[in-house]
């Protein structure tokens, strides 16, 4: 028998032993299977096969995340640092810092659902820094709750009496902002534990889709979590320093809870990225020299009251929050998880989030933009690539 025969054979032999798959059994939502919780992956989803009403039929599936390709941000190595650091805490199995829900009675209760467990989530991976005893809390309810929600504030402590004029700034502000169709989500960081408020009619609150709806909640805790470890002075952290802190840690938080949903940080970070097209559409941060990211750097810093740090005015296109979430991703992937929560806690010791800064991670805030924040958001703006379809950018 010559080679080119039994060659011919062998491949006859293994192709005849191999099990003949019909079309039908290809996963599909709501089509037959055979075996009650084997799995199928068909365009990028995962499909296992449950048993209802005595039938076994494939379930809708659970979109699978991309895994990184060769030219996936995930390799640059300022998020790579950024999300291992993370993902070392907590270290602590103390249990995390008790959290109470007020929600009014026309709370709609998806959304009551969705506020608990993103918020219990994301106070669990901050056990280790700095509990309090006294519970966080959060309210929520519809527009109608608007005045149940205000009069709630005063079995917390926050009254006229205890925290002056403040008290009739942050009720009209929550007045001002609630007026329907709108919505309000805030952290009041006049008031002592800097409590999370989300109201809104179903409807209002329904325009945030997923993965949004769940990290604005992130977002609004980790400002509860800022206050608790700054001594109630995250006010006073300057408008990158709190606002792209909370995107950033929201952006962490979301990565291991909704990844089987099929969050991806890398994607979701370059849709926030492109954010500036909406709030600056005149500028184009690729193009940005050393001069213009400095520049820019000082503007999200805010400009200081009495009290606060304001940044309504101060910020050119509410570039504090996505130009923050990547300063705090060089902060973190740079010095660790540890010392940016070790930077918060300094404000405890100072009023002065600066000097804070130096302290900590012994380098002057200046030196740091010049030496280590500018090149890396040169460098990652440079690499940034929209998301087909994305409006306004060549």
């Amino acid at each position: 028998m010559n080679k080119r025969l039994i060659a011919f054979l062998a491949i006859l032999s293994f192709s005849i032993s191999l099990p003949l798959i019909p079309a039908s059994a290809v996963a599909k939502a709501g089509a037959k299977c055979t075996k009650a919780g084997s799995t199928e992956v068909v365009q990028g989803k995962k499909y296992t096969c449950v048993k209802s009403k005595n039938k076994l039929t494939w379930n809708k599936g659970v979109k699978i995340p991309p895994t990184p390709t060769a030219d996936s941000a995930y390799n640059s190595a300022g998020v790579k640092a950024a999300l291992n650091s993370f993902a070392q805490f907590p270290k602590s199995k103390d249990a995390p810092q008790e959290i109470i829900f007020v929600f009014g009675p026309n709370a709609d209760r998806e959304t009551s659902d969705m506020i608990v467990k993103n918020a219990n989530a994301t106070m669990g991976l901050f056990v280790d820094f700095y509990q309090e005893s006294k519970a966080y809390p959060i309210f929520y309810g519809s527009n109608e709750d608007l005045e149940w929600v205000i009069a709630q504030w005063a079995k917390f402590g926050y009254t006229e009496q205890t925290i002056g004029n403040e008290y009739q700034y942050a009720v009209k502000n929550l007045r001002d902002r609630s007026v329907p169709p709108n919505f309000f989500i805030g952290s009041e960081n006049r008031f002592p534990q800097t409590p999370m408020i989300m109201l809104g009619s179903k409807a209002a609150i329904s325009k945030l889709t997923p993965p949004w709806r769940q990290i604005v909640v992130i977002h609004h805790v980790i400002h509860g979590i800022q206050g608790r470890i700054t001594g109630y002075k995250d006010g006073l952290l300057g408008c990158w320093g709190r606002e792209g802190a909370a995107e950033l840690y929201g952006w962490l938080v979301a990565q291991p809870t909704f990844q089987a949903q099929g969050f991806d940080y890398v994607q979701f970070r370059r849709n926030q990225m492109g954010q500036w097209i909406n709030t600056k559409p005149n500028i184009d941060l690729r193009k940005f020299d050393d001069a213009q990211w400095f520049q820019i750097l000082k503007s999200i810093e805010g400009v200081k009251s009495e009290r606060v740090i304001n940044c309504a005015d101060a910020t050119p296109g509410a570039l504090q929050y996505n130009l923050g979430a990547l300063l705090y991703e060089r902060l973190v992937g740079e010095f660790g998880h540890q010392q940016v929560m070790s930077w918060w806690y300094e404000m405890r010791s100072t009023s002065d989030w600066k000097v804070a800064f130096e302290k900590v991670f012994k380098i002057a805030i200046d030196d740091w933009y010049r030496s280590s924040a500018v090149p890396y958001l040169k460098q990652e703006y440079r690499d940034w690539v929209p998301q087909p379809g994305w409006r306004g950018v060549g």
